[in-house]
């Protein structure tokens, strides 16, 4: 994700989402990276593989309640 190393430099806890996230890479390497990261997607079985291979909590919506830091929707179009 060369395109965010810039605003990710030097940040920590950043609460991010990453909307469409498919089988979770993005949000996975963000937590990687040491954000708390979720993801939003509407084809379950995406959601299951996410969930299952890198444990994300993968939703279908964004929840509302919640602020982030980082929105991403990337690839979804």
């Amino acid at each position: 994700m060369i395109f965010l190393r810039d605003y990710l430099k030097d940040k920590k806890g950043l609460t991010c989402v990453d909307v469409g996230c498919a089988t979770g890479y993005f949000p996975a390497h963000l937590r990687r990276l040491g954000h708390k990261a979720t993801g939003t997607e509407y084809t379950i079985n995406y959601r299951r593989f996410a969930e299952h291979f890198y444990g994300l909590p993968v939703t279908e919506e964004i929840e509302p309640k919640h602020r982030y830091d980082l929105i991403s929707v990337y690839h979804v179009l």
